[in-house]
């Protein structure tokens, strides 16, 4: 057994596997710039450091369920000019989350508030903060299953691992009783414990269209928005822009016809 080849079982060894494969361009970048011993080591460890640190990275991608990858850098606020974009970026940070605050992204359908939700998620795993992307419909379709199975107690203890949870389309349709309670209960697992960034279509004083009485829906919000930062996101469509802007047409003008 060679050297390099000795050196490769005492890292295996050691569990420092991701920097195996950099051995030799580290072996070279050394002898090319004569480093000293201790700058070898140094090297070796912060190279499986930064491996170590990209491979929980994309775990914690992965693990959140994220439909599709947004970022903050793809969205265009230039056409949301009534949007706090120093306040937005701000959430990247993460420090609503070590405070477990919420952030609640309400307005009209189509203007970008699964786009800023999910960018915002995303930029959580990257300071590898846990995160979980669900939807209000998928969230009580979990919840109904684990109820149903006599395992509701066991998938809160579960769920209260995500640092940040996303609640997308809340407010597309209404709950029956067992829903309303389920969601109410996993609201108030969630309070002062983990952070809530939840997008909705409706107005809070039209959430008791959502949920089956006005007593849940007071206990529901009173739990979301006691630390929380609401942002609201209306006007134009993203969606129903670029559609006009696909077929050459403006808002309000009649196609011509040929």
């Amino acid at each position: 057994m060679n050297k390099m080849d000795e050196l490769t079982t005492h890292l295996k060894t050691l569990r420092l596997c991701s920097v195996v494969p950099h051995l030799e361009q580290i072996f070279r970048t050394v002898e090319s710039q004569k480093f000293e011993p201790i700058d070898i080591l140094n090297q070796i460890l912060e190279t499986e450091i930064q491996n170590r640190t990209t491979n929980r990275i994309q775990r914690r991608i992965k693990q959140a369920g994220f439909p599709i990858i947004k970022t903050l850098a793809d969205f265009d606020f230039s056409k949301r000019k009534d949007l706090n974009k120093h306040q937005v970026l701000s959430f990247s940070k993460g420090t609503f989350v070590e405070n477990k605050e919420n952030i609640i992204l309400a307005g009209n359908p189509g203007t970008g508030k699964t786009h800023l939700a999910s960018a915002i998620a995303y930029e959580l795993c990257h300071q590898d903060k846990s995160v979980w992307f669900t939807t209000g419909a998928h969230l009580i379709n979990r919840l109904s299953q684990a109820k149903d199975e006599h395992q509701l107690t066991k998938w809160f203890t579960h769920a209260r691992k995500w640092d940040a949870v996303v609640i997308d389309e809340v407010g597309y349709f209404p709950y029956d009783k067992q829903d309303s309670e389920l969601f109410f209960q996993y609201i108030a697992e969630r309070y002062e414990r983990g952070s809530l960034i939840i997008t909705t279509n409706l107005p809070f004083d039209k959430w008791n269209e959502i949920f089956h009485t006005d007593r849940l829906t007071t206990a529901i919000l009173d739990r979301i928005v006691h630390h929380c930062h609401i942002i609201e996101m209306n006007g134009e469509s993203f969606r129903f822009a670029e559609a006009l802007q696909k077929k050459g047409g403006k808002k309000g003008e009649p196609k011509s016809e040929k």
